[in-house]
């Protein structure tokens, strides 16, 4: 099995969809920025956040606004919610409580690194590269520690 042929990557997705206009309120051109430090803070990458007018085309959005952007544009009772798959053929998705779905257009497998999706498409499997990411956020960062706020806006501080 080939690994999947993806010619498109999120914006060009989301204006193939014609969601521009909506997803476009929620772009944060700000995210772009990128911090990568060591434990002493010693900086070793430093990009700046951008606005739209100067963005590097790679605009930030968060993952709330992505899914309500997208949840919006479907028709009710199209996302099948709690339910897992078990197997993938073609044309039907047989899911672990025994339903099978069939007649769709598209599979939209947002499942992680175990996916149950990717193995229909590729035989390439997530591999441990030696480094781990952690994600934490400070919420209302702006008001309660502005000190750390003014370091990386709301971009990335990559430790």
């Amino acid at each position: 099995m080939s690994p999947p042929k993806i010619a498109i990557v999120g914006l060009e997705a989301i204006e193939r969809c014609g969601l521009s206009d909506r997803l476009k309120e929620e772009l944060r051109y700000d995210g772009e920025s990128v911090w990568v430090v060591d434990h002493n803070f010693k900086t070793y990458m430093k990009m700046d956040g951008h606005t739209e007018s100067s963005s590097n085309g790679r605009p930030e959005v968060d993952r709330g606004a992505l899914s309500a952007v997208l949840l919006d544009a479907l028709p009710d009772g199209i996302v099948r919610w709690g339910h897992r798959v078990s197997h993938i053929s073609a044309g039907e998705i047989t899911f672990e409580n025994g339903t099978v779905e069939k007649g769709f257009d598209h599979i939209v497998g947002a499942d992680g690194a175990c996916s149950k999706v990717r193995p229909s498409f590729t035989d390439i499997k997530p591999s441990y590269v030696g480094q781990c990411g952690l994600l934490g956020a400070i919420p209302n960062v702006k008001a309660g520690h502005p000190d750390i706020a003014a370091i990386v806006n709301p971009g990335s501080l990559c430790p």
